[in-house]
């Protein structure tokens, strides 16, 4: 760009410089807007790419990029990554290698640029800003000191019913004050936009210009323009820990990360980096779907090469029995012949059904991954809430042998879009052990719309919901079990996840023996190889895994749901009389 008006703009070409880790530049995360607008874009295609070289007048640039280009010469920064500009639009080989390293470009950015202001690329974000009260002061104590203060319009009930919220007083939040920065990105449809997801959590310091005033944040402290201020670890890109553990793990030597504690790894921090950030995703918007994946491809990548492991749609092999386990809090009205229909009939493939991107909107890991030390953070059977103290993986273990997974890539990306996919295991099903009692949402007690077996066997989360309570015959729906868990370190979770109008005070009253004073991970993860509970044959396992249906061709199967069953009615050993077999599920 240079420095001043004088340069015009033009595309580098980044094998073409001296020394790219030299280069200070800054990113652009914006809104497109709707295609209408998105069509007006200024864009690089494969006709046009040479002439992108030599130059792009600014007075050919959308109002946001030119904006862009203010910014970066008023702070002495001649270079930009903006994704219109940097992919060539109309070339899928190079879109798809650059959605792969897209979450490394803003991480190495030296600043992201953020127009909360702008919701398409045809608004600007420098313009004038609404007019605020001007109030002249003149202090009582130094005559001397006097000015004007300027007071803007933040926060207000009418925002607010345009966003669909409560009002404050509704809230019950009364008049606290929020950041300011985050009150104007709850206004943004920026936050909304599925694409702005990873350059969000990847940015190292990032400059949003909103609606009223300028916000900046780095990883451990942020500030606006009216002077509020915060700090601590995470408050920008809480999950650039996914590059940071690639980084770790790149300059590691095996013998080093041999005497690494393993949940001191790069690859446990990954995991755990993963297990965070995938479900909020799921809260935005893709104009197509189906860019979900491209959207996290960076972010998956760097993922994949830490945990040395093989990404499954959304997925890792690795974990596979994990993973598998995710339901949907609040799924869409409908029954098992809707679920169905959309899965025989879909005309745009974006995912297997056992993958959390096939459902839209936002999905929740069932199996509990750790348990608490402290009892109290124990869950009641109306509440789910969790107080922040230690916690120790649970023992939970895989049920079943990954015989063949296949993922067909729509393009060149191992991380991009896909056009099929399937799994083929190696373990047991098991026909529903009774009827299902389907309930709805309980809104005062803020209960997803769980279903029940009969006689405390357990609960069943299907991926829809009912208005009113409903009994569901089990027809050609199977069990298939993925993971199982010693009822000490799981107990605690399942209470909430019981149905409340049985009596499990016996059945899930163990917990975990308490170990008092400080416990270390490591403590916790050799407890695992010698726990009493999993030694104790007589003590049932609690049984998670998947709902199955059959698809039209034989040996395949839909996940329609997930389950639970618990250890004291049977659990993982209602599965123990059954035959091995081979399951594919597409």
């Amino acid at each position: 760009m240079g420095l001043t008006g004088v340069t015009e703009p033009r595309l580098v070409v980044s094998s073409n410089l001296a020394d790219t880790s030299a280069v200070k530049y800054t990113t652009l995360s914006y809104c497109w807007g709707p295609k209408v607008d998105a069509d007006k874009q200024l864009k690089t295609e494969r006709l046009t790419y040479d002439s992108r070289c030599y130059g792009m007048p600014l007075d050919t640039m959308t109002p946001v990029l030119r904006d862009a280009v203010v910014v970066c010469r008023s702070l002495g920064i001649r270079y930009i990554w903006v994704d219109a500009l940097c992919i060539v639009q109309d070339d899928m080989e190079d879109w798809a290698r650059e959605s792969e390293v897209m979450g490394l470009v803003y991480y190495h950015a030296y600043l992201t640029i953020c127009p909360l202001a702008s919701r398409s690329c045809l608004e600007g974000f420098l313009g004038p800003r609404p007019p605020g009260m001007q109030i002249d002061f003149c202090s009582s104590l130094e005559p001397t000191i006097q000015g004007t203060i300027s007071l803007y319009e933040s926060h207000n009930d009418r925002d607010l019913a345009e966003l669909g919220l409560p009002s404050r007083l509704e809230s019950g939040s009364g008049f606290d004050l929020d950041p300011p920065k985050d009150l104007d990105i709850s206004l943004a449809a920026w936050s909304t936009r599925g694409w702005t997801f990873q350059e969000e959590h990847c940015s190292f310091r990032m400059l949003y210009f909103g609606k009223n005033m300028i916000h900046f944040t780095c990883t451990t402290w942020g500030t606006s323009e009216n002077c509020f201020q915060v700090s601590g670890d995470g408050v920008q890109g809480p999950f650039r820990e996914l590059f940071n553990s690639f980084s770790e793990s790149s300059k590691s030597t095996q013998s080093a990360e041999a005497e690494v504690a393993p949940w001191e790894s790069p690859a446990f921090k990954a995991s755990a980096t993963w297990e965070v950030m995938s479900p909020l995703i799921t809260r935005r918007m893709f104009t197509y779907r189906q860019d979900i994946f491209p959207a996290l491809a960076g972010m998956a990548k760097a993922a994949a090469q830490v945990q040395n492991d093989t990404y499954l749609a959304g997925l890792w092999k690795k974990g596979l029995h994990r993973g598998l386990l995710w339901y949907i809090p609040t799924p869409q009205p409908g029954s098992l012949e809707v679920i169905l229909a959309n899965l025989q009939s879909n005309p745009v493939y974006i995912a297997p059904s056992w993958s959390w991107v096939s459902t839209p909107g936002y999905f929740e890991y069932l199996a509990p991954f750790y348990y608490s030390v402290s009892e109290i953070d124990a869950p009641t059977n109306s509440h789910k809430m969790f107080a922040m103290t230690k916690s120790r993986p649970s023992h939970i273990r895989q049920e079943f042998t990954l015989l063949h997974h296949q993922i067909l890539q729509d393009g060149f990306s191992l991380y991009g879009r896909i056009k099929h996919a399937s799994l083929r295991f190696r373990g047991k099903l098991l026909r529903p052990p009774s009827t299902i009692t389907m309930h709805p949402k309980s809104k005062s007690a803020g209960r997803p719309p769980f279903g029940y077996f009969a006689n405390n066997h357990g609960s069943i989360y299907m991926d829809w919901c009912i208005t009113e309570k409903t009994e569901l015959p089990p027809g050609d729906m199977v069990l298939f079990v993925t993971a199982s868990c010693c009822q000490a370190t799981s107990n605690e979770v399942l209470r909430w996840q019981a149905n409340p109008d049985e009596d499990h005070t016996q059945g899930l009253g163990e917990r975990a023996v308490r170990v008092g004073g400080d416990v270390t991970m490591e403590e916790a993860i050799r407890e695992g190889e010698s726990c009493l509970s999993c030694a104790d044959g007589r003590q049932g396992r609690n049984a998670w895994g998947l709902v199955l249906h059959p698809t039209q061709t034989a040996g395949t199967y839909y996940r329609v749901g997930a389950f639970v069953l618990f250890g004291h009615a049977g659990g993982l050993g209602l599965f123990e009389a059954v035959d091995w077999q081979e399951v594919e599920i597409v």
